[in-house]
């Protein structure tokens, strides 16, 4: 976005690798987690 709009001239990240990392997502709420939310 920065040079898109003109605020940079060249990109800060290019040539920086992503991180990798393994997930196994998140888990699903159980009801009792969902009730705890509404509380909240």
């Amino acid at each position: 976005m920065g040079i898109k709009n003109d605020h940079l001239a060249t990109d800060p990240t290019a040539g920086v690798e992503p991180l990798r990392y393994k997930s196994d997502g998140f888990t699903a709420w159980t009801m009792e987690d969902l009730h705890k939310f509404y509380q909240r």
